[in-house]
């Protein structure tokens, strides 16, 4: 996860909106990299999402839905907005959570 989003995010600094109208590999590149983002969320188990609440994991997960069955439907507005807008939040929480799950556990 932390990988591809920080990969999209290096790939979309400098870029605008309507670039993912004109530049097909780049709108490629974006819906699979957060389809995989999407996929790694799904892959995560129910009580560790939970722990993180401030990231909407349900609607991630939902779009990696959209973009491996309606792919054709995608609406590049949500697309950019997710990828400015919501990414980086998300990169943050998914290396926060690297580092706690990292932690050694306390006895009790």
């Amino acid at each position: 996860m932390t990988e591809a989003s920080a990969n999209l995010m290096r790939l979309v600094k400098g870029r605008k909106l309507e670039d993912l109208s004109t530049d097909w590999a780049l709108r490629m590149a974006c819906q699979h990299g957060v389809l995989i983002v999407a996929e790694a969320a799904n892959n995560l188990p129910p009580d560790l999402l939970a722990r993180y609440p401030e990231i909407p994991w349900k609607s991630i997960i939902n779009m990696g839905h959209r973009l491996r069955h309606e792919y054709f439907r995608v609406d590049l507005d949500i697309l950019w907005d997710v990828l400015v807008n919501h990414l980086p939040a998300l990169d943050r929480t998914a290396r926060r959570i690297i580092a706690d799950l990292s932690q050694p556990a306390l006895p009790l």
